[in-house]
């Protein structure tokens, strides 16, 4: 019975990438992948606190573009386990984290507005 469904859902997989909508999933998922990338690498250039935040969402990104790539096309990874890395403690950190980022965006730019202000007021 385990080995009719784990058959029935590899064959399943299987003809879902090999679908235009599976293919772009896996585009899709491989440019998120590369975002995250991107942004580990740019965040040295923002202060310590902001480099901090960025950068952990920039790991989490790439935690997500897994699952959902392994989610696609790896048959040796355990529906929970991918359940678990999405709802897991991660991802409340993760949540927190994208809150703070917020905040300090917000400060940022409002330094930024009041810079602006004294600049023109000269």
């Amino acid at each position: 019975m385990a080995t009719e469904t784990v058959t029935a859902e590899l064959a399943a997989r299987a003809a879902f990438m090999a679908t235009q909508r599976g293919q772009i999933a896996r585009v899709a998922v491989w440019e998120i992948a590369q975002i995250a990338d991107a942004i580990q690498l740019l965040v040295d250039e923002l202060d310590d606190d902001i480099n901090l935040m960025f950068r952990g969402m920039g790991i989490r990104l790439e935690d997500l573009s897994g699952v959902v790539m392994s989610a696609l096309d790896d048959e040796c990874e355990q529906t929970a386990e991918l359940a678990e890395r999405v709802r897991g403690p991660a991802a409340s950190r993760a949540q927190a984290r994208a809150e703070r980022a917020a905040k300090a965006i917000e400060a940022l730019h409002g330094r930024n507005l009041a810079v602006s202000r004294q600049a023109g007021g000269r």
